[in-house]
C-alpha cells in the first residue's frame, strides 16, 4: 500500500487518495517520533528540551523554574523568614529542603536562571 504523510509532522496516511499538500513516503512512519520529509523519508525530531523544567543545581539538586514553582517558592518564603525550615518539591520532581540558613543563597542561583528565560525590552 502507498503511504501518504503531510510534510514536517508525524501524521500519515495508508492506502487511498494522497491528501492535497502531503507526499507519497518509501516507507511506513517507524514511530511517532518521526516526521515526514520532502523528499519522502522519515526524519526523527529532537525531542523539545525545557530547560526551566530541567532547572538548575543547588546543593546537589535539580531546582526547576516553572511558573509554578515561582508561585510556590512565594508562598513558602514568609514561612522560612519566620525561622521555619520546609521540604520544597519543584515542578520536576526534585526536592529541596529550605531553610532559612540556605534561602538567600538558594534565591541568588535560582532568581537568576528563572530571569534567563524573561523577554528583555529596551
Amino acid at each position: 500500500m502507498t503511504v501518504y504523510a503531510e510534510v514536517g509532522s508525524s501524521l500519515q496516511q495508508i492506502g487511498g487518495d494522497c491528501p492535497d499538500g502531503w507526499v507519497v513516503m518509501k516507507a511506513e512512519r517507524p514511530s511517532s517520533e518521526h516526521t515526514a520529509g520532502m523528499d519522502g523519508t522519515w526524519i526523527l525530531s529532537k525531542p523539545i528540551v525545557d530547560l526551566k523544567l530541567i532547572g538548575v543545581e543547588f546543593e546537589g539538586v535539580m531546582c526547576s523554574a516553572t511558573k509554578e514553582d515561582m508561585w510556590g517558592l512565594s508562598s513558602v518564603v514568609p514561612w522560612i523568614e519566620s525561622g521555619n525550615s520546609t521540604a520544597f518539591e519543584f515542578d520536576n520532581g526534585s526536592v529541596l529542603v529550605l531553610t532559612p540558613e540556605n534561602y538567600r543563597a538558594f534565591y541568588e542561583v535560582w532568581a537568576s536562571f528563572r530571569a534567563s528565560f524573561f523577554n528583555k525590552v529596551e
